[in-house]
């Protein structure tokens, strides 16, 4: 699965490395063709295949808002009527579409290639993780989840919680998920007790120091990532909704929260107004001591990361440099690193630093643009190498002000190989606006 962690501006990892070469878009599968996946053991998790299809209706827009809580903020009471709509479900029959481990199963088959895509040959497999899929997919499948659970309780507004972890009362698994081992339904034997209240969870996946919150920001991005490619927005899946009925929806479903009649909990997140500090004066330019060890872009690639980090000088787009603050939001300057070449089942992290010579540099200084980062993720199909090509944008807009660098013709860019880099490839490094 690959992230991109990037600044508050706009931080992408190009998330379409599986598009069909067909230039179709995805069609919802035909679960009578299911097969067994793998994750990596060997999982049935095809669902009841014998219904009718009905088209998904976007709830009226008179309807409430259903508001997300905070899961460190419940009380007693919510959590009360959520671990029983999670009993009620874990109590329904195993064949009905909106049993607790049938729901998983919804999950498991379109994350672990059950299915294959429709109409495509040879056989392709539909893999919703490492795709543009990824967002959309999810976001459905929670949507229908949470109307389930709100159904079995007769309480139609009903939300699910979301984990504000990026807060500092948030920082710990919510205590509801740990508390009542013998009697509640959301609590899960298998989750580690090394990490249970009241330790701070470790969000470090990429096995390096702990890393700054404002690095891991998703919604700032999404704006940046609303396709208007037909082949996205009419990409199909199937859902069974509160009524068992099986349900297609499609990605242009979904672009929109508001019309899905939900929101989050207006909380307070410290690090939002606070911005990463440059560790030199305000408009120091690159050095020409680091210049002279680094090479210029368009001579440097394809370059394996194998030998250790890459050092860059990148040319800056030709742009008025007094734009407004209104231009910078409606084009900001990304940094692209494109075709990156890896085996999507090996864990891959790298960092990338703008005009310094420090690699030990974390996200809390203006310096870090961002990183890279692909979560091994295997399946039916990838026993051996798979071999994937994939980008990342990194949004500079804010860096560039914070840096003082805004009048700059080039940067000095910097790549960091932190975890299993050896076999990674990269094809380019550019910067350019983001239309």
């Amino acid at each position: 699965m690959l992230i991109g962690l990037g600044g508050l501006s706009t931080g992408l990892s190009a998330l379409d490395n599986n598009r069909p070469a067909t230039a179709l878009p995805i069609q919802a599968p035909d679960l009578s063709r299911c097969a067994t996946s793998t994750s990596p053991l060997v999982i049935n998790c095809c669902p009841p295949s014998n219904q009718t299809i009905i088209q998904f209706q976007l709830p009226p827009s008179s309807s409430p808002i259903r508001v997300r809580p905070a899961a460190h903020l419940v009380d007693a009471a919510y959590i009360s009527r959520y671990t029983r709509a999670v009993q009620l479900m874990k109590q329904l029959p195993a064949n009905d579409p909106r049993n607790f481990m049938q729901q998983a199963n919804v999950h498991c088959a379109y994350c672990n290639a059950a299915y294959e895509q429709v109409g495509i040959t040879p056989r392709t497999q539909i893999q919703v993780h490492g795709s543009w899929l990824f967002f959309p997919w999810h976001r459905l499948y929670l949507y229908f989840y949470e109307r389930i659970l709100g159904n079995l309780i007769g309480e139609p507004t009903f939300t699910l919680p979301f984990w504000n972890w990026d807060a500092p009362d948030g920082m710990r698994m919510p205590s509801m998920y740990t508390a009542n081992p013998a009697t509640s339904s959301i609590f899960d034997r298998l989750r580690d007790a090394n990490h249970q209240p009241p330790k701070l969870m470790d969000l470090d996946f990429g096995h390096t120091k702990p890393i700054d919150d404002s690095d891991q920001l998703i919604q700032n991005n999404l704006s940046t990532m609303t396709y208007t490619d037909p082949d996205w927005l009419n990409a199909s899946f199937l859902f069974y909704d509160e009524n068992r009925n099986l349900v297609r929806a499609k990605v242009g479903d979904a672009l929109s929260i508001s019309q899905l009649r939900y929101a989050y909990q207006d909380v307070p997140i410290p690090w939002m107004n606070a911005r990463p500090t440059p560790k030199r004066p305000k408009g120091s330019r690159a050095s020409n001591d680091l210049k002279k060890k680094a090479v210029k872009a368009a001579d440097a690639f394809p370059r394996s990361l194998n030998n250790g980090l890459i050092r860059l000088i990148v040319k800056r787009p030709i742009i008025n440099k007094s734009r407004t603050k209104k231009e910078k939001e409606e084009q900001p300057e990304v940094l692209v690193i494109e075709e990156i070449e890896l085996d999507a089942g090996e864990t891959v992290k790298f960092d990338v630093l703008v005009n310094d010579d420090d690699e030990s540099t974390m996200p809390d200084k203006s310096e870090f643009a961002g990183s890279f980062v692909n979560v091994s993720h295997r399946h039916e199909g990838m026993e051996g190498e798979m071999k994937i090509n994939t980008s990342l944008r990194l949004g500079i807009t804010d860096l560039l002000e914070d840096l003082g660098v805004e009048d700059d013709d080039e940067l000095v860019v910097t790549i960091v190989p932190r975890i299993g880099t050896q076999n990674v490839i990269i094809g380019e490094v550019k910067i350019e606006l983001l239309s």
